[in-house]
């Protein structure tokens, strides 16, 4: 291997270590404002096909540390979910191949290739493998201020930001310009600024109080006799000492009652004798059995005992709980398909009424997508609630990755958002995304909070569901207007 070729393998690697630090467990959150800045340097006077392997490369690096906690569950789950993305960012590196490696610089061709990563985004998190934790905004968590511009242009909006100012500080460097650099700064400054403003405003008005029960249950825990009856007995002692509180809520895990409720009389009585006993609202994560099929569920249950709310589950996680039609096939070449449960997903978005208001409920992977959250906030609800089970991922970083996205939910639609985990980690975001509770992993615990509700929209909120069409749509034109005007002076500098 030639001196040049290891050193451009260097700097792709490094862009992938550096993005890899920018998200949990090491949070060094400024290191994605410049991460790219290698690999771009990695690929330049290099043919498309080895530019693009190169992008392709520094992104396996970094999903396959990001996505180890699939593993857990199968190597062949987390090694496919890597090649995936693999796949994906390959293909974006095909595409503006003739964008990055150019000898000039143009905004024109910068915008270009930010929104088409913007783009690469929102095509990561569609279809039966969608997966939307990767997005480059989410590496912003822990920078409050600089959060809040997700309250106009949602996630996907700050990921623009970032990529965008990596591409001016690269071309900073490559052309020694004092401005490249200070238009990448301000990238960054400015929604910082924006968001400095925004935490000024206080939250006031009315609140509920909510009792989070967070039990500790490996992740096999429940799903035999022996242990779900154990599970029972955790639930009844941690529900009636949350009592002492006075709660106005009982929020549980998902499938925290591990059977169907609908169906199991003596689960049924069990979970009516916690709403008579504490006089409270309680949300139970459960199964329920309708015509034969099981649903991964939420129910509302009445402080006398009846339960007619429910929400079941409509985006089930690929291979975990179900299998996609297209890799059903499989099944009689890959055994551990076979045995995965086959549930089936709801159909309606889960609006709770309550006597304080309307709250929106989720459950576990859904709050990973943005789209999910804003609906339920159109929709009347005055703050959101997600009931999860993480304790598929043990002790590894996912556990953080997935609860720092509350931030982004509750920011991005000025709701206050909960989260209650088995095993953990469980939280209270404000609307404002401040932190009110967090809670230690592997830890069985009540958690007592108070909920600020609100009712007011965000910009987000109202232009959300329109900005995967304006990023789709900005990339294809100022694409169109860049080759355009390539080939334009091509032209001109043959005559």
């Amino acid at each position: 291997m030639s001196k040049e070729k290891g050193l451009r393998i260097f700097y792709s690697l490094l862009s992938g270590i550096l993005l890899i630090l920018s998200f949990p467990p090491f949070n060094f959150f400024p290191f994605a404002w410049a991460a790219f800045i290698p690999l771009f340097f990695s690929i330049q006077n290099k043919s498309r096909s080895t530019a693009s392997f190169l992008i392709g490369v520094s992104f396996f690096l970094f999903l396959g540390e990001f996505l180890f906690p699939l593993s857990l569950y199968a190597w062949w789950a987390w090694l496919g979910a890597a090649l995936y993305g693999f796949l994906l960012f390959t293909i974006w590196g095909w595409m503006v191949y003739p964008l990055l490696n150019c000898s000039r610089f143009s905004l024109f061709q910068v915008l270009a290739v930010s929104s088409a990563y913007i783009c690469l985004q929102i095509f990561a998190g569609l279809g039966p493998l969608a997966f939307p934790w990767v997005d480059l905004g989410y590496s912003q968590w822990k920078f409050l201020p600089i959060v809040q511009i997700t309250s106009l242009i949602g996630v996907n909006g700050l990921s623009f930001f970032i990529i965008f100012c990596n591409l001016l500080l690269y071309w900073g460097i490559k052309e020694k310009k004092f401005l490249f650099f200070v238009l990448g700064l301000l990238c960054f400054f400015l929604p910082t600024l924006f968001g400095i403003v925004r935490l000024q405003e206080k939250i006031t008005g009315k609140t509920v109080t909510a009792a989070l029960i967070q039990t500790d249950d490996h992740k096999t825990f429940k799903w035999s006799y022996q242990d779900f009856q154990n599970s029972l007995i955790e639930l009844n002692h941690l529900i009636l000492k949350s009592k002492q509180s006075h709660p106005d809520l009982i929020i549980l895990p998902e499938t925290a009652v591990a059977s169907y409720l609908n169906e199991n009389t003596a689960a049924r009585n069990l979970v009516r004798s916690w709403a008579l006993k504490t006089k409270t609202y309680l949300i139970v994560g459960t199964l329920l059995k309708e015509n034969g099929s099981p649903k991964n569920s939420l129910v509302l249950v009445k402080p006398n005992g009846a339960w007619n709310q429910k929400y079941i589950k409509i985006w089930l996680v690929p291979f975990g709980e179900y299998v996609p039609d297209f890799f059903k096939p499989l099944k009689q070449f890959i055994p551990v398909l076979r045995n995965l449960a086959n549930i089936k997903p709801g159909k309606k978005l889960g609006i709770f009424h309550f006597p304080e208001g309307e709250f929106g409920v989720m459950i576990c992977y859904e709050s990973s997508f943005g789209w999910i959250s804003r609906k339920l906030t159109l929709d009347g609800a005055k703050f959101l609630v997600v009931s999860s089970n993480d304790a598929w991922f043990e002790k590894t970083p996912a556990q953080q990755i997935h609860a720092s996205m509350a931030v982004f939910r509750a920011v991005e639609n000025k709701r206050s958002f909960v989260q209650v985990g088995n095993t953990g980690i469980s939280c209270v975001i404000n609307p404002l995304g401040r932190i009110l509770l967090w809670s230690q992993p592997e830890k069985s615990e009540v958690l007592i909070a108070r909920i600020p509700l609100e009712s007011g929209l965000t910009v987000y909120d109202f232009i959300g569901r329109f900005l995967s069409y304006f990023w789709v749509l900005g990339t294809i034109v100022i694409s169109i207007f860049v080759f355009a005007h390539q080939g334009a002076s091509e032209h001109i500098t043959e005559t």
